[in-house]
This record gives C-alpha cells, structure tokens and sequence, in this order.
C-alpha cells in the first residue's frame, strides 16, 4: 500500500487564501458587486472572527462574489484566476516551488498525494490545473443558493477536513 501525503493549499502551497483574492477581484469586477460586499463586509467580519461560525461570514461573501454566475461562468472564473496565479499576477498569492517540487518528488515516489483546503474545491481543482497537476483534493463543495449565488455546502475546515479524509479511506495513524 502506497503512503499518502497531504498538504494543506492555502499558506502553505501558495502563499496567501486564494479564496479570499478570488473573492477580492470578482468584488472589483462591478460598482453593484463592490457596493454589495461593502455594505455587507461589517455583518461577514463578525462572523470570520468567531470559529464557530466563521462558515457563514465566508458563505456571505462568497455569495456576493458569484452572485448571478451560472457553472461554466464560475469554473471559466476560477480558470482565469488560477492562471493569473500561475503566472504571478495576483497580488499576495503566489506558488511556493519548494513545495511545488515536494509533491512532484512524492508523485515520482508513487506516493498518493492530497491537497486538503477549506477553498472552495472547484476553485482548488483548477489552480492545480494550471500548473498541470492532476491529484487529488479535499475542499468545500459548492452550491447554487437563492437568486443565483452559490455557498459552500459543507466548511471544509478543522474536523471537517479530517472527517472527509477518514470518509476517502486514509487513516490518521
């Protein structure tokens, strides 16, 4: 049996909460959006401040960032995204290629290899895309919600995370 290998995404692969500059171009991408997040950002930070209910100031804000986005605008949005990651052109998000390299180097040591992030994983799938890495990865699962904004369905986070990567057959010991 191959060993399995996770690594986080978010501050540790990439430098920065890809999520949160996905979040922060898509505001900027319209005066509605960015008027929307601004009346909403004061409610949604109370929230991101509380770990019980993080979840829910992020789902706000995700909300409004894909308000009115149908499927293939959203994965058309994260490719885009993810390129621009790609090739260092958002600001505060960047690859760190040492661990870029540790996971060739467990691929080439045919080790199963996970990502596990609290990003949405549509979101993570294609950052990994543009780089031409086809692995695994644990994340929030998205929803289309109420007038057309999509959420997480389930945060991805803390003992979520570990309780999904249970439920895929890897064991903590």
């Amino acid at each position: 049996m191959s060993k399995v290998v996770i690594f986080y995404l978010d501050k540790t692969l990439l430098s920065g909460d890809s999520t949160k500059a996905w979040m922060l171009m898509r505001f900027k991408s319209g005066k509605l959006r960015f008027l929307c997040a601004a009346i909403l950002a004061p409610i949604a930070l109370v929230f991101l401040k509380s770990k019980k209910f993080k979840f829910i100031g992020a789902y706000m804000l995700l909300f409004v960032a894909s308000f009115r986005m149908d499927e293939r605008e959203m994965i058309d949005s994260f490719s885009s995204f993810s390129s621009k990651i790609r090739d260092g052109e958002i600001n505060g998000v960047r690859w760190f290629y040492d661990g870029f390299e540790e996971i060739l180097k467990h691929l080439n040591e045919g080790r199963r290899v996970i990502i596990a992030t609290a990003a949405p994983e549509l979101l993570a799938y294609k950052i990994l895309d543009a780089v031409n890495l086809d692995i695994e990865v644990i994340g929030t699962p998205l929803s289309k919600y109420l007038f057309g904004g999509w959420i997480g369905s389930t945060h991805c986070r803390n003992e979520e995370k570990v309780k999904t990567i249970k439920s895929i057959g890897v064991s903590t010991k």
